[in-house]
């Protein structure tokens, strides 16, 4: 599968057929119209981004809306090429090289990864829910820092153990620890008076990752599932306060097997996956390097940024390189995901936007998504767009 993200975006299809009503309180916003020309042509508008721009109105719901209501590009005043961002953003470059190199603001280059990091969300969702789990799991947190080096986190990651397919992860800001001098004690003891942190955080998170574990387990076609963990007691307690997997390690099928993190990092070691995982986003993410300035300023910013590299991980990068004439299967290919079903995904995702109310996206994900995570020492919250978070009950 040899997909190159170096290519300008798709141009919607002339003439446009709208795919459902945009309004998620309409009818048409969830039911297939089928023939039904719900419908109708409502003049246009010239945009200097776009050109002349066809609108539409709903005969049901009368909601106005054009063909730019269903791309990726929705509200953009002015167009960048989405593969380009992703590749650089998955290369190593930094937020300021990008916007460099574009010659717009950072800001443009943030807004433009979010709206990716949503799309990236939405798609792993709709191609690896339905798959069935078929291989025993790994999992481990990845260490880093928000802000400053006074918050630092750790970023559960759920990995496969055959494929290393990322299957999910979580975050979880924590209080500075380890040696510190008398100044930067004072200053972590000021910081703590205007922060306040999660309590058994680490626990919690790894919770995020056991739900959707249990959500993807089909104790059917699975009779039996291993995960491979390091020897914190957080992971202990989290599986044996767990409503589902605790009863599944009671019953002896689900084996739960910690390995010390001070095993040499070999592959035969049972954390290969999530080691392997985590040396990846040293190298391909600016922001996880060590000793550099390119960390992260925003936790949703940095989780978003880890969306669109936890998609190019798993759909674009080729799971080992044998010959450089010729790549192997893509991690998503590894674990029965088909080809053709990437490739449909890949065919739409920097064109037509995904909206909130049209995926399945829970636990921790839908944070990202709604951008509600806390950054420490930040008041307000972060902004949204109404559109890209608006959900709706449809009713028949």
């Amino acid at each position: 599968m040899n997909h190159s993200l170096i290519v300008s975006p798709p141009i919607l299809p002339q003439p446009f057929t709208p795919p459902f009503c945009p309004n998620p309180w309409c009818p048409f916003h969830a039911v297939d119209p089928g023939d039904f020309r719900w419908y109708a042509h409502y003049g246009s508008h010239y945009t200097d981004a776009f050109g002349p721009v066809p609108r539409f109105i709903c005969r049901f719901c009368g909601k106005s809306f054009s063909t730019q209501t269903f791309r990726l590009d929705y509200y953009v005043k002015r167009p960048l090429p989405y593969p380009a961002i992703m590749y650089f953003l998955t290369n190593a470059m930094s937020i300021r090289a990008i916007s460099r190199g574009f010659r717009v603001k950072c800001d443009a280059i943030l807004n433009r990864i979010d709206r990716l990091g949503r799309q990236c969300l939405a798609a792993h969702s709709s191609l690896s829910d339905r798959l069935p789990l078929s291989e025993d799991l790994a999992s481990d947190g990845f260490q880093s820092f928000d802000v400053s080096k006074y918050f630092p986190n750790n970023i559960h990651i759920l990995v496969g153990s055959s494929s290393q397919f990322l299957y999910a992860f979580s975050q979880v800001t924590l209080r500075r620890s380890g040696h510190m001098t008398t100044y930067q004690k004072a200053h972590r003891a000021r910081l703590d008076s205007l922060v306040s942190y999660e309590s058994r955080g680490i626990e919690r998170s790894f919770t995020d990752i056991l739900d959707d574990l249990d959500s993807r387990w089909n104790r059917k076609t699975m009779t039996r599932l291993t995960l491979n963990t390091d020897q914190k007691h957080e992971y202990v307690r989290a599986i044996e306060h767990h409503p589902n997997l605790s009863l599944d390690l009671e019953a002896g099928t689900l084996t739960h097997i910690q390995v010390s993190s001070k095993d040499a990092r070999t592959r035969e070691n049972p954390l290969f996956p999530v080691n392997y995982f985590d040396r990846e986003l040293r190298k391909d993410l600016a922001m996880y390097h060590r000793g550099t300035v390119c960390y992260s300023r925003n936790v949703s910013n940095g989780m978003m940024r880890l969306s669109v590299y936890s998609f190019f991980h798993n759909y674009l990068k080729p799971y080992r390189i044998v010959d450089q004439k010729e790549q192997e299967k893509t991690h998503g290919e590894m674990t029965g995901i088909g080809t053709e079903a990437i490739g449909r995904v890949l065919d739409s995702l920097f064109e037509y936007r995904q909206f909130r109310s049209k995926v399945r996206v829970k636990g921790f994900a839908g944070k990202v998504w709604t951008k509600t995570l806390k950054t420490p020492l930040k008041q307000n919250p972060d902004y949204v767009p109404k559109y890209s978070v608006r959900m709706g009950m449809c009713f028949p």
